[in-house]
């Protein structure tokens, strides 16, 4: 007998006796089948109990430094700037100068949605490079 078929497993009590019998599809059980019964209960009792006292889902990625919520308009900034640089079409260009170029005027006039400090020259050239 499989586990599956102990799904539809039914219990009673003869009366006279008081004790206790197992039916499967109206059929009763010889004594090993009811210890096997039993075993397969108890055993998914037990697996259930332990999965939810000690089973603990793990957060992967979770931890560390929170992602910078304004990082996406600082980014679109950078580019525009980056393309308006670019735009210019002035002699010999890198993307080192631009971001020297870029973090000058960041320092003179940054925009109203832009919270926390200006990036670094360094890391503004680090952005250019993801840049095709």
């Amino acid at each position: 007998m499989d586990k599956s078929a102990f799904s539809r497993l039914k219990f009673g009590f003869f009366t006279d006796t008081n004790e206790m019998y197992f039916t499967i599809d109206g059929e009763m059980l010889t004594e090993w089948e009811e210890e096997k019964a039993l075993d397969y209960i108890f055993e998914d009792i037990n697996e259930k109990l332990f999965e939810e006292r000690f089973y603990v889902e793990k957060t992967k990625g979770r931890g560390g430094r929170k992602p910078d919520p304004n990082k996406k308009i600082k980014e679109n900034y950078i580019q525009h700037c980056y393309e308006l640089y670019v735009g210019r079409d002035v002699g010999d260009q890198t993307k080192a100068e631009a971001s020297r170029l870029i973090h000058e005027k960041l320092k003179k006039d940054k925009p109203k949605d832009w919270q926390g400090n200006i990036y670094a020259p360094e890391t503004i050239r680090k952005f250019l490079k993801k840049i095709k």
